[in-house]
């Protein structure tokens, strides 16, 4: 990618003894040079024609940047009579596809005016493009900076790093993690493979750029970077780019002169503080810092400086230490603000594998990740040959968070991957003594999955295309299988008489699925990869019930690898599971059809009051011509005419009603213009109404032929039912402005279908946020242009139609990265009926019927609940002997026949509005309303305490018509709700982030507030289950 090969000197004047003089690379634009071997070929080049030799002689020097070479320049942020500091960003270079803004900065100890900046144009290097004023003395600054190597480029402030550096090695990701911005040292004799690693982090490492310093190496090492790097590519979005368009090349190899080898270690780092400074991360690979040590030993010796051991300076340490400091996630220099990280991969090569070597021991005593390569693995052509048992990495605390988030459950895999290993170490010398029959059954389980690990996971083919690089979704989901493998047949063999021989006989394909994931290819993308990590696990002997709970126990560990994605129509594409944990938080879902809009989500040009209808602003707004035929079609022109009524409608653009990839085949052959029109309308809203309105009319014959004349009017009839639905469900009966909705949560429609909610009116679920403001419709539709006032109502125009719910358990079902233990778990214990609404056909084939419950509420804990748990419980529960408690568990969860949202409580013989705002009156930080409400569970005497509490704050803003705020908390049994109303066809759904413990069910004095008691008693917080096998077994054979 970019190619600095020699560094800038200049002199400064003579020094005393015992010090040297200062190094100055030159970083510009031009030292990002594209490079290829033409590129190499053209610098050999020219110093043959300074040298007229074919040899390169010594004290030869040429410019590390070529100054004839013009170079794209644009201007950024700053103009003429602007002040300047330090690090501010003032312009913009085009270097090559990777690299496509090379930011030129102010150097960081200048400031002062602007007096002159370059217009857009072409400059050279040199060419002055800045010129400033300070305290009456003109600086000129040109694209290219000097910076003396020895002396730390300053920050505006170091971090705390917390993400990976993912390097595409399983061993090094998976068990030794480095951060973006960490040390770490690959210490190895000779032939070990410090070199390839170093080589395969600066291919396929998350690093924005790399810096690869040869330091006293072998020639040939560089020249086979230098054949390599242009051929090896990465994909960037839909296309290829060669990767050496992002690397920097610092040679110092062990045939040039010693001075030049001491100094190319910090010309390196001050290159990767350079890039890290234009807000970048930066990976920087020393090969080698130990020949970097020989030539201060060298030097040391030559000054007639006091040894120190191996004949080392005394200051190897600090000269070490001084290196490594520099590196961190730091919030750069100037602005606009930046964040970047500088990480140092320094290889260390100590004589004959001596870890006990100077340069390696104080080496381990700075940096935090310590990859040891072993000689014996190498000579088995073991690699990477990273030591597992003496390698180490401290960043493991600090990356949890991220691991947790991106997949669930990997500490413990990894935790349990290293005892694992470090039990196969100790039983080695057992098994050479008395052979492996000798072993128990469990530890001939360790050895076996010992062996499958470091063949077929510890074990990578670096040349290879399939294993090369390893993406750390694929290293995941494989480390969970062998995990869930090792489990699932000590659990057998320990509770009973399975023998591990049978369980090998029984798992042989199994295990070699197990030993063939290495070799699914990256190339494929994250889902195929996931989707064939899945095994189909075969059935174990019948007369052994270890084997089933063997079975099942596995099952449950593969519940949260991966779930395929329901094909829901426009569902299942337009929700985005990610996102969906957030506090009132819109999904930020963009639709296909969303994308390339512009600044069409101005709608309106003029003032946000209008005098006439809902009707006449809809029609008279080009924007809006679809609506405007969907309105007349569904003949509702009289209802957004009417100046007596009073609602809220969520108007949707044309932008927004693009056809879509819904597969509703009644919408296949429309012969109607306007029908046609509005099938984007249909299809955005999937095909869930028409599943609804179908039972009810029974009119499913009318779309099995087209050409019947008394069919099409059928069939436009019920298009019409259809649309008249769609539109109901985007109107509220009262005019509320965007303020006022986040008063509440959720609000009722128009809509309401017979027999779906107990026939009471769909509610829609509103989110609001301050900081940016924001306002969400069932998280997915966002509100772009709000309070549009006609005489009967309000309109606010959304980014895309509000989609109406569908039952409770296919919601979830929707969302198989937070949901589908939760899912499973239902379907196994034989309560989908008890959360789902669905239409079957009937018996006699006439017509369509509902089936499941109308009306409901759950508290649906997430993934993350499950893993939250303890591992033994997870493994009883999916067992076959713990169904009746999986059963009872989750029958705890959902409250049947009441729908109790935080504003509202609907049973089958009454229902009120909780917290009504306008019933009270209030002041900053005061009370709204606060309820607690007993609902009784599937379980018989068994319930649930919701309290929801309603306060309204003030904001601190000036003037004296201060806003107000209202905040919802909802707890569950003194356990705070992560996010509440998310509103469903039949039911509330609450998501609960730990499963609720069924003794909570004590009663509740509803007379006082003061819960601390009953806390202490019942709610043990994150260790509630941790006594489950004291009472859980027999609780729930209980009557």
């Amino acid at each position: 990618m970019s190619l600095s090969r020699r560094e800038e000197r200049r002199s400064s004047a003579p020094r005393s003894h015992g010090q040297h003089r200062r190094w100055h690379p030159a970083a510009a634009a031009g030292a990002h040079f594209p490079v290829s071997p033409l590129r190499s070929l053209t610098c050999f080049q020219s110093i043959q024609e300074l040298s007229k030799s074919i040899y390169i002689p010594r004290g030869i020097n040429t410019d590390a940047l070529d100054r004839a070479l013009k170079w794209d320049f644009k201007p950024a942020n700053f103009k003429v009579g602007d002040h300047i500091s330090g690090g501010d960003i003032y312009g913009g270079v085009y270097e090559n596809s990777l690299v496509d803004n090379h930011k030129i900065m102010l150097p960081p100890r200048a400031m002062g005016t602007i007096t002159h900046l370059a217009e857009a144009g072409s400059y050279a290097v040199d060419d002055v493009v800045l010129e400033t004023e300070f305290e009456g003395k003109t600086t000129k600054h040109t694209m290219m900076q000097l910076w003396p190597v020895r002396a730390p480029r300053p920050v505006s402030e170091k971090q705390t790093a917390d993400f990976p550096l993912l390097t595409g090695q399983r061993i090094l990701d998976a068990l030794f993690p480095c951060v973006q911005g960490g040390t770490t040292a690959i210490p190895g004799a000779f032939g070990c493979g410090k070199t390839v690693i170093s080589q395969a982090i600066s291919k396929f490492s998350n690093s924005d750029i790399i810096v690869y310093v040869g330091c006293g190496e072998r020639g040939n090492e560089m020249a086979e970077v230098l054949m390599e790097f242009p051929e090896l590519t990465m994909e960037i979005g839909d296309r290829q780019e060669p990767i050496m368009k992002r690397t920097t090349l610092v040679a110092n190899t062990s045939n040039m002169p010693v001075a030049a080898r001491e100094a190319s270690i910090y010309t390196g780092i001050t290159l990767s503080e350079y890039f890290r400074d234009q807000g970048s991360n930066v990976a920087m690979m020393a090969d080698s810092t130990s020949r970097w040590a020989e030539a201060l030993r060298e030097i040391s010796g030559r000054l007639a400086e006091m040894p120190a051991d191996s004949g080392y300076p005394a200051y190897l340490g600090t000269k070490l230490a001084s290196f490594y400091e520099r590196t961190g996630k730091v919030v750069c220099l100037g602005n606009p603000q930046r964040q970047g990280t500088v990480s140092i991969v320094g290889a260390v090569s100590p004589p004959g594998g001596d870890f006990s070597d100077p340069v390696t021991s104080a080496t381990l005593s700075i940096v935090q990740v310590f990859w040891g390569l072993d000689k014996k693995l190498a000579q088995r052509k073991h690699f990477p040959s990273v030591n597992w048992n003496l390698s180490y990495s401290k960043y493991t605390k600090v990356l949890e968070p991220y691991y947790e988030r991106e997949e669930p459950g990997f500490v413990e895999l990894r935790t349990k991957t290293k005892e694992i290993l470090q039990k196969e170490e100790d039983l080695a010398e057992i098994v050479q003594l008395v052979g492996k029959s000798a072993l128990g059954e469990n530890d001939k389980i360790t050895l076996e999955v010992a062996r499958m690990l470091k063949d077929d996971f510890l074990q990578q083919n670096g040349m290879s295309e399939y294993d090369r690089y390893c993406p750390f979704y694929k290293t995941s989901a494989m480390l969970r299988n062998f995990v869930a493998f090792h489990d699932a047949a000590i659990k057998a063999v320990t509770q009973h008489d399975l023998t591990f021989s049978k369980i090998k006989d029984s798992a042989a394909d199994i295990m070699f699925k197990l030993s063939q994931m290495k070799f699914e290819s990256p190339s494929q993308g994250k889902e195929p990869i996931k989707q064939n990590s899945q095994i189909a696990w075969p059935r174990f002997p019948q007369h052994s019930i270890s084997s089933v709970a063997m079975l099942f126990s596995v099952l449950l560990c593969f519940s949260s690898l991966v779930t395929a994605s329901p094909t829901f129509g426009s569902w299942s594409r337009t929700m985005n599971p990610l996102s969906f944990i957030s506090d009132q938080l819109p999904l930020n879902a963009i639709t296909e059809h969303m994308k390339g809009t512009a600044r069409d989500d101005i709608v309106f040009e003029e003032q946000h009051s209008k005098e006439g209808t809902m009707w006449e602003i809809i029609k008279e707004n080009p924007r809006f011509t679809k609506l405007t035929k969907a309105i007349e079609f569904a003949d509702a022109v009289k209802y957004f005419d009417d100046k007596d009524a009073e609602f809220t409608f969520f108007a949707t653009p044309d932008w927004a009603l693009s056809r879509g990839k819904g597969d509703c085949s009644f919408l296949s052959n429309l012969d109607s213009f306007t029908e046609s029109d509005i099938a984007p309308l249909i299809l955005s809203q999937g095909c869930h109404w028409y599943d609804a309105l179908r039972a009810s009319e029974q009119l499913d014959s009318v779309f099995n032929f087209f050409d019947d004349d008394d069919k099409k009017e059928r069939r436009k009839k019920f298009l019409k039912k259809l649309v008249q639905a769609i539109l109901a469900y985007e109107a509220i009966p009262e005019a509320v402005d965007s303020f006022s909705l986040g008063d509440n949560q959720t609000y009722p429609t128009v809509l309401t279908i017979p027999g779906v909610l107990e026939s009471q009116p769909l509610r829609v679920r509103v989110g609001q946020r301050l900081f940016p403001p924001s306002t969400s419709i069932n998280f997915l539709s966002k509100v772009v242009y709000p309070d549009v006032k006609a005489v009967n109502g309000i309109i606010h125009v959304v980014n895309a139609p509000v989609l109406p719910p569908l039952a409770g358990f296919q919601t979830l079902f929707l969302l198989p990265s937070q949901f589908s233990i939760l899912t499973s778990a239902i379907q196994r214990a034989g309560l989908t009926d008890n959360v789902d609404l669905r239409y079957k056909e009937k018996e006699d084939g006439d017509g369509y019927e509902l089936e499941g419950t109308s009306s409901l509420t759950l508290f649906a804990p997430t993934n993350s609940a499950f893993e939250h748990l303890p591992l033994n419980l997870r493994l009883f529960l999916f067992s076959p002997l713990g169904y009746k408690a999986l059963r009872k568990v989750l029958q705890y969860h959902v409250v049947p026949g009441v729908v109790a949202h935080t504003d509202y409580l609907y049973n089958k013989s009454a229902h009120t509005d909780l917290g009504d705002k306008n019933s009270y009156t209030f002041s900053h930080g005061k009370v709204i309303s606060d309820a607690h409400l007993e609902l009784p569970t599937l379980l018989e005497d068994h319930h649930i305490n919701l309290h929801v509490k309603k306060s309204e704050f003030t904001l601190p803003v000036p003037g004296p018509d201060k806003p107000t705020v209202v905040k919802t908390h909802v707890e569950v049994n003194h356990h705070e709700v992560l996010v509440s109303d998310v509103v469903t066809s039949n039911a509330a759904v609450h998501i609960v982030d730990r499963l609720l413990d069924p003794r909570h069910h004590h009663d509740h004095d509803h007379d006082h507030h003061d819960h601390h008691e009953c806390h202490q008693r019942f709610c043990k917080a994150e260790n509630s289950w941790e006594d489950w096998e004291d009472w859980l077994e027999d609780w729930a054979e209980s009557a």
